[in-house]
């Protein structure tokens, strides 16, 4: 649970249960199941992990398949690790078949992978300053692009994986920011980047879906004029918000 600006466990063990919802294009439910835990929720009690399970699970759709990010707990050498897994959401059989990734730079603290596609590769952003963009291969990620962004990016982290718009040859994302206080609070920014060169095109003003100090979201479509985003608060409740495009202020990164 939330206790002021860091999380306290209500248990020795915290395991996280996913479930998945369909709905239709009105966000009516069609159905809801939960998914198969994966093998490593077992002994859970005899073990030092932060966690079991996968959280902060980031879906992403491409060549007719559905991928994800999320993030994992391991123990290695008697050191608690966090760590991003990757993998494909196996519907049909209502199983996340993940794999554990190393992190690029050894830190013992991963999170905030987010994924993206062109045409005919699916792309991951590991970090924003700069702008880290590559390939997972097996349990590495493999850098093919850096990007230098602005300072203000040093603050940034990932929240949705990227959405395109052909038409605008744009790809949005949903980002964050959290400020540090006696209570956490997070702010978030949309920021667009140009799909043929994946450098930074413009940056939305900071905004909050509600009062609510911790808010985290994971999904973002832009359908015509609507911006419809998935988002939770205090890691409690599960909500979706549609904005018109035009109540949203975007800049050019120029002014930053």
């Amino acid at each position: 649970k939330l206790s002021g600006n860091s999380y306290q466990l209500q248990h020795k063990n915290e395991v996280t249960n996913n479930a998945l919802i369909k709905t239709t294009h009105n966000f009516e439910i069609i159905e809801s199941f939960m998914l198969e835990n994966s093998s490593d929720m077992i002994e859970v009690e005899n073990s030092n992990k932060l966690f079991y399970g996968i959280q902060d699970i980031r879906l992403h759709y491409f060549n007719d398949a559905l991928y994800f990010t999320g993030v994992v707990s391991l123990m290695e050498n008697d050191e608690r690790l966090i760590q991003v897994c990757y993998g494909e959401f196996d519907i049909n059989n209502k199983k996340l078949n993940k794999t554990t990734l190393k992190s690029p730079n050894n830190r013992t603290c991963e999170k905030n992978w987010v994924l993206f596609n062109t045409e005919d590769t699916l792309y991951c952003i590991y970090e924003w300053f700069p702008l880290t963009i590559g390939t997972i291969e097996g349990d590495q990620f493999c850098t093919t692009k850096k990007i230098q962004t602005s300072p203000i990016f040093k603050l940034i982290r990932g929240s949705s994986c990227g959405y395109s718009i052909l038409e605008e040859k744009e790809i949005w994302f949903v980002c964050h920011i959290v400020s540090h206080e006696d209570v956490r609070h997070y702010m978030h920014v949309i920021v667009i980047l140009n799909s043929d060169t994946f450098e930074v095109k413009h940056i939305s003003q900071p905004f909050k879906f509600e009062n609510s100090p911790v808010e985290y979201c994971l999904g973002i479509i832009v359908k015509n004029e609507d911006i419809i985003m998935s988002y939770s608060t205090n890691d409690a409740t599960s909500n979706i918000m549609v904005i018109n495009r035009k109540e949203l202020k975007i800049f050019d990164t120029e002014i930053l």
